[in-house]
């Protein structure tokens, strides 16, 4: 339900359109749910109900402090920098280029080109078009530190 989500924390994957469309069918209930609560999906609570509201925040921010106090690996301070790989530098760049653009049409899609990343911020091996009219986008094959084309 959030492809551009998982694109940046490198987890796109290509599929076919009918399995897109089957995941699509299936997850239609939730987007209801996500309509009743369209500034945090996951809340049990109704927008007006302000005690339940206070709540839910409570909660997160219990487990935020649990989170930082237990020396986890995914939680960082504000104010330290997150340390990204160049495909991710790279990723950002190009959605920033996309947010400026004028006109947001699929062609932008081949004009930018959105990189594939990996959970560490390099490039996956596999590079590939997105697809247009229903035809797959051509593939190729990168370096995963530098993010250039391999011969072959």
């Amino acid at each position: 339900p959030r492809p551009l989500h998982t694109l940046m924390h490198g987890q796109g994957v290509c599929t076919d359109l009918a399995d897109v469309e089957a995941i699509q069918e299936s997850l239609q209930p939730q987007e209801k749910e996500e309509i009743d609560h369209p500034n945090n999906s996951f809340s049990p609570c109704s927008i007006h109900d302000r005690k339940c509201l206070q709540k839910q925040q409570a909660k997160r921010v219990n487990n935020g402090n649990k989170m930082r106090n237990s020396g986890s690996p995914y939680h960082r301070e504000e104010t330290r920098p997150i340390a990204q790989g160049s495909c991710q530098s790279e990723l950002h760049r190009a959605l920033e280029r996309l947010a400026a653009s004028q006109t947001r049409t699929h062609e932008d899609l081949y004009v930018i080109p959105i990189p594939n990343c990996d959970r560490n911020g390099n490039f996956h091996p596999k590079q590939c078009h997105p697809a247009l009219d229903g035809q797959r986008g051509k593939c190729w094959c990168v370096d995963r530190k530098t993010g250039v084309k391999l011969p072959g």
